[in-house]
């Protein structure tokens, strides 16, 4: 028995795809029904139904043009209350008056849940349901019936979201959803209660069926035509009625998501249900009472609340990790497991689609957000390593009553998805991310996946067949998408993938697995001829021509092994993206030659390599990318719109080819060291042409065949965000298939994910595979780091990111191979009806040939300025793909991080790049002057991240170049060491102390150095200080006592920072502590501890800093208490002894100063004193306002002193800036003086004219 698969409909967003699947399910599987039309009559008001048990009123609704008819609330049995309470429901006998079915019926009872009902009054009298038909009398309709989810815990038809009239007018068919009991009232089972019947929410559904069997004709129903629609445990209730006798008959088709009666297998043994029951009783305190009903009820109706809850369920069945509401074997519903009862159906002819997504353990495993998961799964995971002792035990009670070898689960799970190869983990190592990736697969597997493909699988033995198949790695809710609401959508849905099954291995048996490979091999696929993407994101450091060379080559053999069809690297990756002023330098651009010779010389065959460098044409440099094919160079594409906004200087350096709206291309000379190695003279140069594939190893009985050309297109960084340029042309007027984009784009706090996002909207709307590839790390620039996270992105739809997992961060080369089929890209623009206005586009060609290559051109030297197309003809880029996908291939899912976790990462990156880079310069680590304050604590903070990174490349990841690396710098092996370890030899924290130093600072700073490991020093410098103001006398210098203060104040600064360089000893980077809101207002000594190598932190604000120590708390083992002191600590230089405040001494708030300088320039606008008034006095009921004042109104007189001040206090020190330490950029409004911020550092600190117009407007205000 095999499967069948519909292709067509890979690559479709999921809302598209699903309604297609519903409407072919419902309109080709299954005869038209020739039974007698049965009419409607419309009143001006309502249109009534006559039935043979009486009339039923409905109304009409509108939906664009059409009419719906809509019937609400139509009891299909008796309401189930008095005698009938926990009884089989009866079923609804006939009725003389007319149903005024207008109003949303009652949901059952169950608990408070946060769910958009269009009827609150909870009730037991709920057994009803609503019908959607598009009317009409032309023929009969198919029938949806959609059976809502939650747990059999809460849930009700009259949720908005299962409002059906959008699915009805969509699909032409009769929409049905109906209520049923829940809970306590639907599910209650005590084996002494002989008068209570087990699953009469069950047995409601059944009822349901049975009405509609019996009734939907009367609304143009087609009973031979009715399709069951859920989601898991609605989807759950499906697989129970296909194998349960009471449902035999009454179902033709079903369409189940990420749910299967298999899933709760476990508990469904009489006694494991009346044991569930008598634990909810003891929960009641209602166990041990005369009548132990009416005790329930009493208790509900106070407290509707006290119902079973979804955290209730996993108590209640003995802390399983996951469980529905149990339904039992009871000998009449449910006679058997469900296994059993497939053996003895009769044969059928079912259709079933199934699918589930790739994350399916996530919305298993958590209620909380994705940034508190990692803490509660980290928690939970210690709280059972102190009763278990080996990793085996752990899944042996994750995955308890299973009859499975556990070593094939602990092999899979922790070799290849955590990659720690021993049973005793030191889980506060571990990343959360991947503690994130091992507990949802786990639980995905375990409860979703693997119990589903058992239960399809077994469905194929009964000859019941599922024709078709679709496995997700979409991320989405499935009623929504039924319904028309926008969905989250991560991924594309793909054909048969024998990795994916691989998971279910250690559940199921051997011949199981080989029957899933033997299926994959043979008809999965509708073509097995498919073109690798390969994005390779390099970590490249400026002029190193020698190790960017490396890089590339091994990115391009790794691509090659992964089966790629074309490599892409990132933006100008032979020179790397910083080199700056060295773009001037002649040899610069020689060199960038001289590489590429070296990359033609390796003679690549039947790949395409795309190389970012810089090139010189006719005078001018341009950033271009060339495309290179079996050794001959095809194009140069150079960039059209320089980046020149932030820290990015393009135009400094290139000069843009054309105005990026007409591209044009041109004949480029090529370099004689270059015409030497590959017999090339003349190559086009420019942006106006795409590159045209004609394959020939596509079989033309293949589908592949029937698409002619493939098309690839090109952009560069910057051209992505501007709407006049590239992709809409590839897309929209040349149909390309791919779009390619070379780029570098540095980290910022909060943006980490726009090109994702702007990428998705953008091939979404258009159709098409889009691959966009990024720089990782410092490249020498010294103040941005690239953040990496290259994707391919295929309709909308995530096909692979890389350095999505902690474990490629420090990789010097990520390659990542998508696979991707045309045919998507042609079935998503069918049938979205995408149109693609080629007939606008003049095409003019030029063909490429390897063996000479432009050289029998007639166009040779000739203008080709109009030409817009380059063919390869014959080539071998389509490969069969029919092969398993290297388990370091497949596409991972998107994960977003939180600030703290941007921080984490990036921080630790950027002075990994910097450190293992001054190697050759004898550097053995860092040193910081650790005040006990949350700034320089948030810098030890994370250094510890950093070590904590790199121990877990030693031991899980195993990276080479950072175990040499890291051997270099700590002259020993350093396999043996524990993060601490690790933080021991590379920190040193020293705490220099003056008579003005408090003993709290010095006890924060020395905990926090013990807790994380560091080599802690201090020192009292109160006899240099003493030493300095006695022998400098300043009396005849100054004025006030005050200016002797702060003199004071800043000889104590000074000493440190000298002290601290002194304790380095010159071979450690001293790290400076200092975050944006004190350098933006000048709240720091010029050459204090402000100045040092390098600042983490600088361009971080304080508040963004408490949030990451706060994270830390789940990083550093046993740090709550250390770190909660230092948070809490009320921020103080001690320069003047333990009572100042910094607060204080600014005369604003740290609040006051991040809102103030996001609004001076950052993402609140660019705004100068007035204009600052004026924004905050506009935006004064805004949040980000309120929050800031303590949701107090702002008053205009205290707002515009707080104005006055800041600024005052930013003309007068932003001379500060210019000497400011290098910082990682991470803040839109960081006052770097050197790149990002330019500014003028003399200023008139009175601002009269600003601050005048300020008053006037304050009189303004005031006067009304």
């Amino acid at each position: 028995m095999s499967k069948i698969y519909n292709k067509s409909l890979v690559g479709l967003t999921t809302v598209n795809a699903i309604l297609l699947v519903i409407i072919y399910v419902l309109y080709y599987r299954t005869p038209i029904s020739n039974n007698d039309r049965i009419k409607t009559k419309l009143n001006v008001h309502k249109i009534i139904i006559d039935t043979e048990s009486g009339k039923i009123a409905g109304f009409n609704q509108k939906i664009n043009d059409d009419r719906m008819q809509v019937f609400l609330g139509i009891p299909y049995a008796e309401a189930p209350i008095g005698k009938l309470r926990f009884q089989p429901p009866k079923a609804k006998q006939q009725w003389n008056e007319t149903i005024d079915a207008v109003n949303w019926p009652n949901p059952c009872m169950q608990p408070d849940q946060s769910l958009q009902l269009n009827n609150y009054n909870f009730s037991e009298d709920c057994l009803y349901l609503n019908i959607w038909s598009p009317g009409g009398n032309d023929s009969l309709k198919p029938v949806i019936v959609v059976i809502h989810t939650g747990a059999f815990v809460f849930g009700s038809a009259s949720e908005s979201k299962y409002n059906g009239l959008f699915l009805a007018h969509h699909a032409e068919a009769i929409v049905v959803t109906f209520n049923y009991r829940l809970n306590f009232y639907g599910f209650f089972y005590r084996s002494n209660m002989t008068d209570i019947v087990p699953n009469v929410g069950m047995l409601d559904q059944v009822e349901a069926f049975k009405w509609i069997h019996k009734y939907i004709r009367y609304f143009n129903g087609d009973t031979n035509r009715i399709t069951l629609v859920g989601q898991s445990s609605a989807a759950l209730s499906i697989g129970m009625h296909i194998v349960s006798p009471l449902s035999q008959g009454l179902i033709s088709q079903a369409i189940m998501m990420s749910g299967s009666p298999l899933q709760v297998n476990e508990l469904n043994e009489p006694e494991q249900v009346d044991k569930f029951w008598s634990n909810y009783l003891h929960y009641m305190n209602c166990y041990n009472t005369e009548n132990m009903i009416d005790c329930v009820d009493s208790k509900i109706a106070k407290n509707r609340s006290r119902l079973v809850s979804m955290e209730m369920v996993k108590q209640l069945a003995d802390d399983k990790l996951f469980v529905n509401i149990p339904i039992m074997i009871d000998g009449h519903f449910q006679p058997n497991n469900p296994i059993k009862l497939l053996n003895n159906l009769p044969k059928k002819n079912l259709s079933i689609l199934y699918g589930y997504t790739n994350d399916e353990g996530s919305w298993i495993a958590m209620l909380e957000d994705r940034e508190q998961f990692g803490t509660h799964i980290r928690s939970h995971i210690q709280s059972l390593y102190q009763a278990m002792s080996t990793a085996e035990l752990f899944l042996n009670k994750m995955f308890t009553s299973l009859p499975i070898n556990k070593t094939k689960i602990i092999d899979y799970y922790l070799n290849h998805l955590l990659k720690i190869h021993t049973t005793q983990m030191d889980m506060t190592t571990v990343d959360t991310i991947i503690l994130h990736r091992i507990i949802t697969n786990m639980l995905g597997d375990r409860y979703i996946v693997c119990p589903m493909e058992k239960f399809i699988d077994s469905l194929l033995a009964t000859k019941i067949l599922p024709y078709i198949n679709i496995i997700g790695n979409t991320k989405v809710i499935l009623e929504p998408v039924y319904f028309g609401t926008h969905s989250n959508v991560f991924g594309v849905a793909n054909g048969w993938d024998p990795v994916t099954r691989l998971k279910c291995l250690p559940f199921l048996s051997y011949d199981f697995y080989a029957r899933i490979l033997n299926y994959s091999s043979s008809s999965s696929n509708m073509s097995s001829y498919k073109f690798g993407i390969a994005i390779c994101t390099l970590n490249q450091l400026c002029l190193d021509f020698k190790g960017n060379l490396s890089r590339i080559l091994t990115s391009i053999d790794r691509a090659i092994e992964l089966g790629a069809s074309i490599r892409l690297g990132p933006e100008l990756e032979i020179t790397g993206y910083g080199c700056e002023d060295a773009f001037y330098e002649i040899d610069t651009v020689f060199h960038s030659w001289q590489v590429l010779g070296e990359i033609l010389k390796k003679n690549y065959k039947n790949i395409i390599i795309c190389i970012g460098m810089p090139v010189i044409k006719d005078s001018c440099l341009y950033n271009c990318v060339t495309i290179i094919y079996n050794s001959k160079i095809v194009y140069i594409r150079a960039k059209n719109r320089l980046a020149i906004h932030g820290n990015y200087r393009e135009n400094r350096y290139f000069k843009p080819w054309n105005d990026g709206t007409n591209g044009s291309i041109s004949w480029f000379e090529l370099p004689p060291l270059i015409t030497e190695i590959c017999e090339q003279k003349r190559v086009p140069f420019g942006d106006g042409a795409i590159i045209e594939i004609k394959d020939n190893v596509i079989e033309n009985n293949d589908l592949q065949a029937s698409l002619g050309v493939f098309r690839i297109g090109f952009e560069i960084c910057e051209e992505l965000w501007h709407a006049d340029t590239q992709s809409n042309r590839h897309f929209g007027l040349r149909a390309c298939h791919l779009v390619v984009n070379p780029s570098s784009s540095y980290w910022e706090l909060r943006k980490l994910d726009n090109a994702y996002n702007h990428v998705r909207s953008v091939t979404s709307k258009t159709g098409g595979v889009y691959a966009y590839v990024n720089n990782i790390g410092c490249d020498g620039g010294g103040r941005l780091c690239f953040y990496g996270r290259s994707f391919v992105m295929e309709n909308g739809n995530l096909l692979s990111m890389s350095n999505v997992l902690s474990d490629e961060l420090f990789d010097e080369v990520s390659v990542t191979v998508s696979a991707v089929d045309p045919i998507n890209i042609q079935q998503f623009r069918l049938q979205n009806n995408i149109p693609i206005r080629s007939c606008t586009v003049s095409e003019k060609f030029i063909k490429f040939n390897d063996s000479k290559p432009y050289e029998n051109s007639s166009m040779l030297y000739s203008n080709i300025s109009d030409v817009n197309t380059i063919t390869i003809e014959n080539c071998g880029f389509f490969k069969n793909w029919n092969f398993e996908i290297p388990q370091t291939n497949i596409a991972k899912n998107f994960v977003g991080l939180c600030p703290e976790e941007e921080i984490m990462r990036y921080c630790s990156l950027w002075l990994w790049d910097y450190l293992r880079r001054c190697i050759p310069g004898g550097i053995k680590g860092f040193i910081v002057p650790l005040s006990g304050g949350l700034d320089s604590s948030s810098v030890v903070c994370i250094v510890y991240s950093l070590c904590r990174f790199l121990h877990h490349q030693i031991y899980s990841v195993k990276n080479q170049n950072v175990i040499k690396s890291l051997k270099s710098i700590l002259d020993i092996e350093a396999h043996e060491l524990q993060p601490q370890d690790i933080c021991q030899r590379l920190l040193r924290c020293c705490y220099l102390r003056t008579k003005f130093s408090g003993q709290d600072s010095y006890d924060r700073a020395k905990n926090l150095a013990q807790l994380v490991g560091a080599d802690f020093q201090t020192y009292d410098l109160t006899d240099i200080y003493q030493k300095i103001i006695d022998t400098v006398p300043l009396g005849i210098k100054t004025k006030s006592t005050n200016d002797v203060t702060i003199q004071q104040q800043n000889v104590q600064a000074r000493i440190r920072m000298v002290l601290t360089y002194y304790m380095s000893e010159c071979n450690r980077l001293v790290l400076a502590t200092g975050n944006v809101d004190e350098a933006l207002v000048g709240y720091l000594t010029k050459y204090d501890c402000s100045s040092a190598d390098l600042n983490p932190i600088g361009s971080i604000s304080k508040n963004d800093l408490k949030r990451f120590m706060i994270y830390s708390k789940q990083i550093i083992p046993n740090s709550e208490q250390v770190l909660d002191h230092i948070i809490n600590a009320i921020p103080s230089a001690e320069l003047t002894g333990q009572d100042q405040k910094d607060e204080e001494d600014l005369g604003l708030t740290y609040d006051e100063l991040s809102l103030f300088g996001r609004i001076r320039r950052g993402i609140y606008g660019t705004y100068g004193p007035y204009g600052m008034f004026c924004k905050i006095w506009n935006d004064r009921h805004a949040d980000h306002v309120r929050q800031v004042f303590n949701g107090q109104m702002v008053e205009p007189t205290l707002l515009a002193s707080k104005i006055k001040r800041f600024f005052t206090l930013y003309a007068r020190n932003r001379h500060k800036q210019t000497i400011l330490t290098p910082s990682l950029h991470t803040e839109t409004y960081s006052p770097d003086d050197n790149r990002f911020d330019h500014r003028q550092f003399l200023f008139n600190t009175k601002w009269p004219w600003q601050f005048e117009q300020i008053d006037k407007m304050i009189e303004q205000i005031l006067n009304g």
